[in-house]
């Protein structure tokens, strides 16, 4: 929230940060976590919030200062009032890769504050996860010629003017990958060594 001393990502680098979260495997725990032990944040983890809709309630409350791993689409949605009216400070954008409209707000990407290889090799394989969020998957026996009709449909929609305009009415950001990419890095989550794996299981925790 704007009313914290908690201005930029920079600040929660230097400084205690409370945030509110769910449990372990949720982003909002997983991700505070994660910062602290690859971009070295300060962030203290308060968890046992049953979603985001209990933490942004804490945060109006004063009860923490913010929460991580909140989708801006959500936010956009379920709080547009605290964009509109500058309520909330958004620290960093978490992805694989920017979102205009966050880079356009003038919010940091988080590989500003990974510094080191191996640290984002781990944080990349945890950021990955957020490509299975809503997917439409088929068997892996489906013959290629159905898959390339599917893929097509798919792509088409994601550029189709009324379903574009649905989802401005109602605050939904539109941010697709193609078929084609969610399988490459499907790919390459598969082939990551078990090493980089193993570290990624002890950056999300405490």
């Amino acid at each position: 929230m704007r009313t914290r001393k908690i201005k930029s990502f920079e600040d929660a680098q230097r400084q205690k940060t409370v945030l509110g979260a769910s449990s372990a495997g949720g982003a909002t725990r997983d991700y505070g976590y994660m910062h602290n032990h690859t971009a070295g944040t300060k962030f203290e983890i308060v968890t046992g919030y049953k979603g985001t809709v209990d933490i942004t309630l804490a945060m109006e409350r004063g009860e923490v200062d913010g929460m991580c791993g909140w989708d801006w689409s959500s936010v956009k949605s379920q709080k547009s009032d605290w964009i509109s009216d500058k309520k909330v400070n958004v620290l960093v954008q978490v992805s694989l890769e920017p979102l205009e409209d966050l880079t356009e707000r003038g919010v940091p990407h988080i590989w500003k504050f990974v510094t080191k290889d191996d640290d984002r090799k781990v944080a990349e394989l945890v950021v990955s996860q957020q490509v299975f969020q809503r997917s439409y998957i088929v068997p892996s026996q489906t013959p290629a010629e159905a898959l390339g009709i599917l893929r097509t449909a798919f792509d088409a929609t994601m550029k189709d003017a009324a379903f574009l305009a649905d989802a401005e009415k109602m605050k939904i950001s539109i941010t697709p990958l193609s078929g084609g990419k969610v399988q490459d890095l499907i790919a390459r989550l598969y082939a990551t060594p078990k090493e980089f794996v193993e570290r990624a299981k002890v950056v999300i925790k405490p």
